[in-house]
């Protein structure tokens, strides 16, 4: 948990010219009320995590994913949008092409750009009526 809080730290020291800001701080009691709802809820899902679930052909993630997860979410990120995420884009392209790497391939993204942009109709060859 120290190296969790270190990099929080750290992370916070990066936006730290910013003006003060105070948000909102729910007491104890409120704060309860809400994760417990929250997690009772959450519950009502397949246990997706559980190496065990027969549905799910995904091991459960990586306390240190979870941990770099829940860092991210500290400033809430947009990674769909370089205008969005500018860091996290970038770190989903390495993760990619690393995930790409270990099949041997080679990504380049002017190419995937390329390929997104190109209509549907002839990536797959449909004609059309």
């Amino acid at each position: 948990m120290r190296a969790f809080l270190e990099a929080v730290k750290k992370l916070d020291a990066g936006f730290a010219g910013l003006p003060a800001f105070i948000p909102y701080a729910a007491d104890e009691e409120e704060l309860m009320e809400v994760l417990t709802a929250t997690a009772e809820r959450l519950q009502d899902n397949y246990p997706y995590f559980h190496p065990l679930y027969a549905g799910q052909m995904l091991k459960p993630p990586h306390p240190v994913a979870r941990l770099a997860y829940a860092l991210a979410m500290w400033i809430n990120p947009n990674n769909h949008a370089l205008d969005g995420g500018r860091a996290t884009s970038a770190m989903e392209k390495e993760a990619v092409a690393e995930i790409a790497s270990m099949f041997g391939w080679r990504i380049s993204w002017g190419i995937c750009a390329a390929a997104a942009r190109w209509p549907i109709s002839k990536r797959s060859g449909w004609r059309g009526s």
